[in-house]
């Protein structure tokens, strides 16, 4: 993936976050 930004990839970075706060938020608790 190639991105057009003049600064890194602030796309994995908040594909991270958004995959970091979906696992915190997600119902894995109570087996």
């Amino acid at each position: 993936m190639k991105s057009s930004s003049g600064g890194g990839s602030p796309t994995s970075l908040w594909g991270l976050l958004f995959f970091s706060a979906a696992l915190s938020l997600w119902p894995t608790s109570g087996e």
